[in-house]
């Protein structure tokens, strides 16, 4: 058994709570949050063996194996810091931080410990996505050419979550950058952005844009395209396609459910599942455990530390691209110490 202390009861936190407290492999020890509603409610719901609102409690348990780490961005690198110190496995939510050069030191820092540093790239374990992978690695799509990623979200985030989000390509495109080196099975070399505030001008006060069309070259010279909105009227729209030099494997959307209403003038099917607590709620439940079996067995996670650099030098290297209207090359950010906004 795996003894979990969880940082952070917002509703990414609550989500992985929920989760531990249902995986046999887990014991939920300690949730600490600065919100002692929030810890009421989970305690009562999900019985941790303690609740407090100050995350030391958690990081100096020496009961407690793992954290994760589901607080604000602007404090991972506090918490990964503190943890390390511990010697307490890691799941944090990406991205690691804000700063690329502090985000390679602690992912360093838990590798020289002996670490287990799992990010939260959840659709990694998401069955569907597992299988295009599959079908690469087993050769059935041929050589990889060409990967188009639709991600779109039902409706925007509230502004002050924008002011502090890092901007669209450090939190929704960064799943994207994760799922295309996944599926790919590669790193991208070089980014192009096309975009801009187009579902909420208000985007525009913070820097940021809300609509994006994002080229991607991977090192083999193959291309991808991946679609940001900030708002799909009909849903979350989560769709994929991989094309080949044997043809291609595409992963459609997830609808509400299967029935299809057939009639002489028309077929109705229903459109897609809400959110991302909806569509990817299997994939949530097997990414925590796998980071379990990984502990417990003391194996590298299926997305670690380094996953999670490469996701964010990437979002980084599509920030600039987008600002200063060019092309910009993955490889050239990798030295650099750049802070998003």
């Amino acid at each position: 058994m795996v003894n979990i202390g969880v940082i952070g009861a917002g509703r990414i936190g609550r989500l992985h709570i929920e989760n531990l407290h249902h995986l046999p492999a887990t014991v939920l020890r300690a949730v600490a949050d600065i919100n002692t509603s929030a810890l009421e409610t989970i305690e009562q719901a999900f019985s941790p063996q303690y609740v407090t609102s100050n995350a030391e409690d958690i990081l100096h348990d020496p009961e407690i194996d793992a954290v994760f780490i589901c607080a604000a961005t602007s404090e991972h690198i506090s918490l990964i810091d503190k943890a390390i110190q511990n010697k307490k496995h890691i799941f944090c939510e990406k991205p690691i931080s804000f700063d690329i050069e502090e985000s390679r030191r602690v992912v360093k820092s838990a590798k020289e410990a002996g670490l287990i540093f799992q990010l939260g790239f959840n659709r990694r374990f998401d069955p569907s996505f597992q299988q295009v992978r599959k079908m690469r690695l087993n050769g059935q799509i041929g050589t990889p050419e060409m990967l188009q990623i639709v991600s779109r979200d039902p409706s925007p985030p509230p502004m002050d979550y924008v002011a502090k989000s890092g901007g669209l390509f450090v939190d929704m495109t960064i799943h994207d950058f994760d799922m295309a080196r996944y599926i790919m099975g590669e790193n991208i070399a070089a980014i192009s952005v096309h975009g801009g505030a187009l579902t909420d001008k208000r985007f525009n006060d913070y820097d940021d844009i809300d609509t994006a069309v994002i080229s991607l070259t991977f090192e083999s010279g193959a291309v991808g395209v991946i679609e940001n909105s900030r708002r799909a009227v009909y849903g979350y729209d989560q769709r994929l396609e991989l094309f080949g030099s044997n043809g291609a494997a595409t992963v459609p959307n997830q609808p509400i459910h299967q029935v299809e209403w057939w009639q002489d003038d028309f077929i109705k099917s229903e459109k897609p599942v809400h959110f991302f607590l909806e569509r990817y709620q299997t994939a949530f439940e097997r990414e925590i455990a796998m980071f379990a079996e990984s502990v417990q067995s003391n194996t590298p996670a299926v997305c670690t530390g380094d996953d999670g650099i490469a996701a964010q030098t990437a979002a980084l290297a599509a920030a600039r691209a987008w600002k200063e209207k060019k092309t910009v090359y993955v490889a050239d950010l990798e030295s650099e110490t750049i802070e998003t906004s």
